[in-house]
C-alpha cells in the first residue's frame, strides 16, 4: 500500500469516527457505514468516497454535504472537498463484458 493510499484511508477512518460521534446512529449506519474512500481516484484535498447506492450519494452530497466537508477538513488539517460515488462504480473495468461463455471439453 502507497504512503498516499494509507494515508487517506486513515484519514477517512478518522473523518468517520469523528462523523459517527456527531450524527445520530441511524443516520451513520444508513448513509455512511461501509463507505470507503477511492484512493486512485483522490488528490490529498479532494476525497472521492464510495458509498452504498446513488441515493445515499444524493443525500450525502446535498443534505449532509457541510458537515462531512467539515470534519474532513478538520481532520485533514487543511480544507478537503468531497466527492460521494456509488460503490459499483467502483468495480474493476478490466473484466469482458458480457463475460466469455464458460468452454467445457
Amino acid at each position: 500500500m502507497s504512503s498516499m493510499s494509507s494515508t487517506l484511508d486513515e484519514l477517512w477512518r478518522l473523518t468517520l469516527a469523528e462523523l459517527r460521534r456527531q450524527t445520530a446512529v441511524v443516520t451513520f449506519n444508513t448513509w455512511l457505514a461501509n463507505s470507503q474512500v477511492v484512493v486512485p481516484a483522490c488528490t490529498p484535498t479532494f476525497w472521492v468516497i464510495a458509498v452504498r447506492n446513488e441515493y445515499a450519494c444524493d443525500w450525502l452530497s446535498h443534505r449532509f454535504y457541510p458537515v462531512a466537508a467539515r470534519a474532513a477538513t478538520a481532520v485533514a488539517a487543511q480544507p478537503v472537498s468531497l466527492c460521494f460515488i456509488p460503490r459499483y462504480l467502483t468495480l474493476p473495468t478490466d473484466l469482458t463484458y458480457p463475460p466469455l461463455p464458460l468452454q467445457i471439453g
